[in-house]
């Protein structure tokens, strides 16, 4: 008897869209595991990080593990194959061998690699300090070890997996931060008693002005229905300076960070302070239990963690991020029904193994035989000039109704490749007698903001490139506008090139397709 399941390529990433996209930081495949034999599960520790998730999966409780340790960096999916095989091999239990990117098992004709897809995976994403770019802030250095409360109507009802932090720094890093997890405490404004849940790790280097992302070495769960969550944070005596927006002034960029955090604030009071809890920079100083809080203050604290569902790993292992706008629909007020091919770029994560999940356009009004037409365009002249890029047609948006309407490819079969220049367009031919209308943001002023729309990949607002048959004035392109024949291939702009600073409403995801089994 045997079975052979596919490998996925693993990446690790560690950004704002990662904790947004994916509630991670660090390795993509952590906490994810698949079935085999009936008899084990097979489960995955990578750069640095991992967990078992037979400690969190009632499941997998009467299963045995066996545990994959990938090297550190992104991993192809035959690299994956070749640890998979010797772990399986080296368990004992079933003998195993690597060909490519498959793994083929003998002594068993069972595998699952995933019974949930993406949609099923559960909650994800970030609490905390939603605005990631703090750096310019007020800012200064822990007088004390301090804390700050989760709102817990902000945090799932179900258990959680923590899997790292993020922390904004100003001008000084001579020292490190550590973070850690507390639940309990006697009310809203004092953790007396809190008990420790983990350490989520410290910070590194020397970087200032600048946004840190802290995967944790040992993700864990938390149950916020088990009690109140309290995040801490330290730091060793020199000096390392994070912005805290304070809650008692009129500062905009400070109104607009607490608006959206995910903090509890009483009577203006956010950080609370323990100052016998020695300083430090070290994730094991943590003491297992709160001691009385001594002070407060009115500072709001830059940090957010990140988490994943605690019973929802599998999900087939599907990595899924966005590249594009976050913005709602009518966020974004320009419009337009011109005949134009237009679009923005991007440069891709450093990921292996991405291919177009689906793509968005935001219609402002759409006739129903009246349609703009999306694809993925690799290269080009510049990254606001398409021309000489590399077309592939992603599809025609011609689902009902107004704002993001989405088209989705045959999964797995549009690459998209890793560091590179990409831009996500569209093109279209105005309706006769009546034409569907773009909304877009014109000058990009909303697209992307600090709060809750980060932009990562985005080239920028001066990064709109655009052909269009003389109506704006400039030389005619002879490429095609209609939408019902794709732009396929090399794409030369003959006439002019506009760069009008527009975000153009457009989106796009992409999927990092994971476990499969084979036969």
């Amino acid at each position: 008897m045997t079975v052979t399941i596919s490998m996925p390529p693993v990446n690790a990433e560690s950004s704002e869209e990662t904790m947004r996209d994916m509630g991670r930081l660090g390795s993509h495949i952590v906490g994810h595991y698949w079935l085999l034999g009936g008899t084990h599960y097979v489960w995955y520790t990578h750069d640095g990080s991992g967990f078992d998730p037979g400690d969190f999966d009632a499941a997998l409780a009467a299963l045995d593990g066996i545990e994959v340790t990938l090297a550190a960096g992104n991993r192809t999916a035959a690299q994956v194959a070749t640890a998979t095989a010797s772990a399986i091999d080296g368990e004992g239990t079933y003998a195993a061998v690597a060909d490519g990117v498959e793994v083929t098992v003998t002594g068993t004709d069972e595998a699952e690699a995933g019974a949930r897809d993406w949609d099923e995976a559960g909650d994800f994403g970030l609490r905390g300090m939603q605005t990631y770019n703090l750096a310019g802030l007020n800012s200064f250095p822990n007088a004390a070890t301090s804390g700050a409360l989760l709102n817990p109507t902000s945090l799932p009802v179900d258990p959680i997996i923590v899997t790292g932090f993020r922390v904004s720094v100003s001008a000084v890093h001579d020292a490190q931060m550590t973070v850690a997890l507390y639940q309990g405490g006697v009310s809203d404004t004092d953790f007396t008693g809190a008990v420790l849940l983990g350490a989520l790790g410290a910070t590194s280097g020397t970087a200032t002005a600048t946004t840190l992302y802290v995967p944790a070495t040992a993700p864990f769960e938390v149950d916020p229905g088990a009690g109140r969550v309290w995040v801490l944070w330290s730091h060793d005596a020199g000096d390392f300076e994070a912005p805290y927006p304070l809650t008692i002034e009129s500062n905009p960029d400070h109104v607009a960070a607490i608006a959206t955090c995910d903090w509890v604030i009483t009577a203006d009071q956010c950080t609370y302070e323990a100052n016998t809890i020695p300083l430090s920079s070290d994730p094991t100083d943590w003491p297992g239990v709160l001691p009385a809080v001594t002070n407060t203050t009115v500072g709001v604290p830059s940090i957010a963690i990140s988490f994943v569902s605690a019973a929802d790993f599998q999900c087939n292992m599907r990595v899924v991020g966005r590249i594009g706008t976050r913005a709602a629909a009518d966020a974004l007020t320009g419009t337009s029904q011109a005949t134009l091919l237009v679009g923005n770029s991007f440069t891709t994560p450093a990921n292996v193994g991405m291919t177009v999940l689906d793509a968005s356009v935001n219609y402002f009004w759409h006739e129903p035989d009246d349609h703009y037409r999306l694809s993925l365009a690799v290269g080009g002249a510049a990254n606001n000039n398409f021309s000489g890029a590399d077309f592939t047609d992603i599809g025609i948006a011609d689902g009902p109704g107004t704002g993001w309407v989405d088209v989705e490819p045959a999964p797995g079969t549009i690459a998209i490749p890793a560091s590179s220049r990409i831009f996500i367009t569209i093109h279209h031919t105005t309706g006769v007698p009546d034409s569907s209308v773009l909304a877009f943001d014109q000058g990009a002023p909303n697209a992307y903001g600090p709060a809750d729309n980060p932009a990562a990949y985005y080239n920028g607002n001066t990064t709109e490139s655009e052909a269009d048959n003389g109506f704006l004035g400039g030389a005619p392109s002879t490429i095609t506008f209609d939408e019902n024949v794709p732009q396929s291939g090399v794409v030369i702009i003959d006439g002019t090139n506009y760069n009008n600073n527009n975000n153009v409403g457009v989106r796009m995801r992409y999927a990092v397709e994971g476990f499969a089994v084979v036969v």
